[in-house]
């Protein structure tokens, strides 16, 4: 090597033509003279890492004259420094070509080697482009005529130059694999009876009197009673979405001890309604031990947002259910269940517009899909039967044939509307998280591809023995950021979802996915494809 440099300078070998302090050489401009091993002069002091770098076209259609290229970098290259604070000799090619610059001393760190090492790059092809442009110089001046090649040149020169700073070759560092997706259990469901069996779904609030926590309602089910549920509370700070904090007082709500909800119990959903400091919580009940009716209870949020949601605190409202199963036509329906509850301002005629939408059963089958309630005050509801559901059903979508609709969330992202459902598929083969969109609380919903959110696709976190069933699924936002909270089993030795035990789990949400025309792109669990503003 070091007789090919003093050949190269006895030549009087020019980088390129135009003035300025340069080098006498470039390296991408000399034959190799040296061992198989050592690749070529702009790597042999590289660190640490095996790379296979495949033809790199574009130097080729750049710079044809340059003939070594293509064999200096093709093959697998043993770098063969530390990665780390790695001090160069003063005798290394490098640390020549350095000194010749001016502006390097006798040694440096990886860092600024890597720089060095993208700047004789940068001269390399600027000598390319000097080659086709400058007028002066005999050796390269163009001839007569127009030159449609000197532009191409410079942008594929520049081309060239940007992709390889993202290259494993001129990359300071090599790669760092992705990391797999966050997602961890949030609830100890071993800590209590009462969840002893299943921990679900998750309703959460920022807490209106203290801006730095979170308020989650959330329901267990204890492995001593399978046909019972409970509803209990813990706090989170917004700055740590994966600890929670349970509450020594759950269950906070628990089934009647006479009337329509004395069998058992499952949460709906929980608005915190500010004109009144309460929280409503609508919850779904029965005598027996399938909830077939939705109800309502209130709690006052108290001094601080949280201590004061205790059983003696809340109250339901009247004796009867908010929401009853309608028999008669053209509804048809035996039972009524698991209501996602939006609320919305009506600007123009200065009122609160209360949207339901639940699950039902009866002449169309097992939770076949999911139909929509509107109210003025959160407790009168009137059902909205959609006569433009080509199946007669009354859907606010066109449900997934043989598949079961059940818990579900509403939010809204921007100007889109959105229900994140749990949805069993051929039966409940396979629950997953589901999502539906619209522009309009009341109409427009379509559902997206059943599989888009499938917890198979969640690499690096999905297991059979984890996480095989995903129910009871909510997105939201914190701090900016996205997350599925949901709960998950592992599948169970028979086969039967029922007999699983179920985790509360919270999932961080880096795929940003397009719903539909018009709609909003939403984060769900995945890794990163996309950066956006607001996320």
């Amino acid at each position: 090597m070091r007789k090919a440099i003093k050949r190269a300078r006895r030549e009087q070998v020019a980088p390129f033509c135009s003035s300025g302090i340069v080098p006498r050489w470039s390296p991408a401009f000399l034959r190799r003279r040296h061992r198989q091993r050592d690749v070529g002069a702009c790597l042999n002091q590289q660190p640490t890492v095996r790379v296979v770098v495949g033809p790199p076209l574009p130097v080729a259609l750049v710079a044809p004259e340059i003939d070594n290229v293509a064999d200096m970098l093709e093959g697998q290259v043993e770098r063969r420094a530390s990665m780390t604070k790695r001090r160069w000799p003063a005798h290394t090619w490098w640390e020549e070509q350095k000194m010749e610059l001016g502006f390097w001393p006798h040694s440096r760190t990886l860092a600024e080697h890597n720089t060095m090492e993208k700047h004789l790059l940068f001269i390399s092809i600027k000598r390319l482009t000097d080659r086709a442009q400058h007028p002066l110089c005999k050796s390269c001046a163009p001839a007569p005529g127009p030159q449609p090649t000197q532009s191409a040149l410079l942008g594929l020169g520049v081309a060239f130059l940007l992709s390889a700073t993202a290259s494993p070759v001129f990359a300071t560092t090599p790669a760092a694999p992705l990391m797999p997706i966050r997602g961890e259990v949030i609830i100890k469901r071993t800590a209590s009876a009462w969840e002893s069996q299943q921990v679900q779904e998750p309703c959460i609030l920022p807490n209106p009197k203290d801006p730095a926590r979170l308020v989650m309602f959330y329901s267990g089910v204890p492995a001593s009673n399978r046909n019972v549920c409970f509803i209990g509370k813990a706090w989170a700070f917004k700055s740590d979405p994966f600890t929670w904090h349970q509450d020594q007082q759950n269950p906070v709500f628990s089934p009647g001890k006479q009337g329509w909800d004395c069998g058992s119990i499952r949460l709906d959903a929980v608005l915190y309604i500010a004109e009144e400091d309460a929280y409503y919580i609508y919850y779904s009940g029965t005598t027996a031990s399938v909830q077939d009716r939705i109800g309502l209870a209130v709690c006052r949020a108290g001094a601080d947002g949280y201590s004061g949601i205790a059983p003696t605190a809340t109250q339901r409202v009247g004796t009867d259910p908010v929401l009853s199963p309608e028999p008669s036509a053209p509804y048809f329906e035996q039972m009524a269940s698991q209501a996602a509850v939006l609320r919305e301002w009506d600007a123009k005629e200065q009122r609160w517009d209360w949207f339901m939408y639940y699950s039902y059963r009866g002449k169309d089958g097992i939770l076949p899909g999911i139909r929509l309630a509107i109210s003025r005050d959160g407790k009168s509801w009137t059902r909205h039967y959609n006569e433009k559901d080509p199946r007669g059903m009354g859907q606010i979508f066109k449900s997934t044939p043989d598949a079961y609709y059940e818990w579900h969330q509403v939010s809204k992202i921007g100007g889109t509307y959105l229900l994140s459902i749990e949805v069993g598929t051929s039966a409940g083969k396979r629950w997953r998280p589901v999502i539906a969109v619209s522009q309009q609380p009341a109409t427009g919903w379509t559902q997206i591809d059943v599989d888009s959110l499938l917890q198979t696709k969640w690499e690096g976190l999905y297991r059979d023995d984890a996480i095989y069933h995903v129910a009871t699924p909510a997105i939201y936002q914190i701090e900016g950021k996205w997350y599925l909270y949901a709960q998950a089993c592992p599948l169970p030795g028979n086969g039967n979802y029922i007999d699983g035990h179920w985790d509360l789990w919270c999932i961080e949400c880096d795929r940003l996915i397009p719903t539909l025309p018009g709609c909003e792109s939403i984060y769900i669990p995945g890794k990163p494809t996309a950066v956006a503003p607001g996320r």
